[in-house]
């Protein structure tokens, strides 16, 4: 890129955000005003570099500012979330030839004490759920944990370089495969500075450690196979981003009128295959029962920062007067099914443009239907609509950041109205999108 006056605007830019992004990590969960404020301004900074990297013509160099904001994080412990300090526990398990599918960390503090020098710091900072709770992180998950505790036995620091390492190398993969699926389908290849500069992403995948930044490059690798035709491969990757989430398990119908009868039933076989294949550890280690109790809590147990559902279970409390989240969480599943049920077969997915935006749709259900959706959930969302003009799943990646207050409050408390307000402004920008649609782009074959 040419040293004109837009490119030293790109520096400066670039300059400040790393300076936003080096002062949030220096802050607590608990400060929510001083952290929403530095993301406001992040935001904006982010908003003000992608323009400027557009009129630049200076993509592939947006994509190494990127990199660059990302590593200003690299030796940070998280700072928003403690979801660490079970990655590690599980890894130091692991390495020590213990189930975390099978053990309780209570009832193996003991047993593994004297040989693991980290393991009581890690037992005194895990959180009362992960205390009370087997893992929920599937086997593919958990080879990325467990390397790190190989490696580094005695450093909770190295680990997390390590493991943040993994995610930053993910993003990138993500953003150098998102050119070539925009590329292919004619589409501006600027669009994928939209997730890669994103605050979301640097924040909560890169400087929170969230392995949702793995599930989305095999996603998006799953949508560079699927628009070059090839359902094989598509169905791999397909299978390896749901062996790190069980998410994307549920967008393998969108694929039917993409691929048509048969490579579609090849497309589906490969990917549930592959991923029963990688979840094998599981039932051979006689741990089935302890994972699916972690993962059956997630649904029939925990609430957080869900709009619509908090909705429903307020109209619960005045018909039944309890708490109804057994029910209205399966229920809410069935909705998201029966979209998923609708837009497989009444939308014309043959064309990939609108195959991804039937993915996005069915991820955005998911995630608006939920009864859990963290911040870094809105990762996924955000990919799938880089290669659509939906943009109100960048909104979503501002205003879920609303949802930190509840850390604010002592003890842990939910503002219901800036919950309101999230999903407001959400659904507002959704339903204004939806209405006018997308134009299609041309296609390039």
């Amino acid at each position: 890129m040419k040293k004109t006056k837009g490119a030293y605007r790109i520096y400066l830019l670039t300059a400040l955000s790393a300076a936003g992004y080096f002062a949030l990590g220096q802050t607590g969960r608990t400060h929510f005003s001083t952290l929403l404020a530095l993301y406001i301004v992040l935001f904006v900074l982010f908003l003000l570099l992608v323009r400027q990297i557009k009129m630049a013509d200076a993509v592939r160099f947006g994509i190494g500012c990127s990199l660059v904001l990302q590593l200003v994080l690299l030796f940070h412990l998280p700072n928003l979330s403690d979801d660490y300090f079970r990655f590690i526990w599980d890894g130091q398990l692991i390495t020590h030839g213990i189930n975390p599918y099978s053990a309780l960390p209570p009832e193996v503090l003991d047993v593994i004490a004297p040989t693991a020098p980290m393991s009581e710091e890690l037992f005194a900072r895990l959180n009362e759920l992960q205390r009370s709770n087997y893992t929920c992180y599937p086997p593919f998950n958990e080879l990325f944990f467990v390397l790190p505790a190989w490696i580094f036995p005695q450093s909770i620091l190295a680990n997390v370089v390590l493991m943040r390492l993994f995610i930053i190398a993910a993003n990138l993969g993500t953003a150098l495969l998102g050119l070539r699926v925009l590329r292919a389908l004619g589409r501006p290849e600027s669009d994928v500075l939209y997730f890669a500069l994103n605050p979301l992403v640097v924040v909560e995948l890169a400087g929170n450690l969230h392995f949702e930044a793995l599930m989305v490059f095999f996603l998006v690798a799953a949508l560079h196979f699927a628009v070059r035709k090839r359902h094989l491969s598509a169905g791999a990757a397909l299978a390896l981003s749901a062996s790190v989430k069980l998410a994307p398990l549920m967008l393998i119908p969108l694929f039917f009128r993409f691929f048509g009868f048969r490579k579609w039933t090849a497309f589906a076989a490969v990917t549930v295959g592959l991923t029963l294949l990688l979840f094998l550890p599981v039932p051979v280690l006689g741990g089935v029962e302890g994972f699916f109790k972690s993962i059956g809590l997630y649904f029939n147990n925990f609430e957080f920062n869900a709009g619509i559902f908090y909705g429903l279970k307020q109209l619960g409390y005045w018909f039944s007067g309890r708490n109804m989240i057994a029910v209205i969480g399966p229920a809410l599943s069935v909705v998201t099914l029966g979209i998923i049920f609708y837009l497989t077969f009444f939308r014309k997915n043959e064309a990939p443009g609108t195959l991804i935006s039937s993915l996005l749709l069915a991820m955005t259900a998911y995630y608006l239907l939920g009864t859990t959706v963290h911040p870094w959930y809105i990762a996924t969302p955000l990919a799938l609509s880089v290669f659509t003009s939906f943009r109100y799943p960048m909104v979503w990646s501002f205003a879920v950041f609303f949802s930190y207050s509840a850390y604010a409050a002592t003890p842990f408390s939910e503002n219901r109205w800036l919950v309101g307000l999230e999903y407001l402004f959400v659904l507002a920008v959704l339903l204004w999108e939806w209405r006018k649609r997308e134009e299609p782009v041309p296609e390039r074959r």
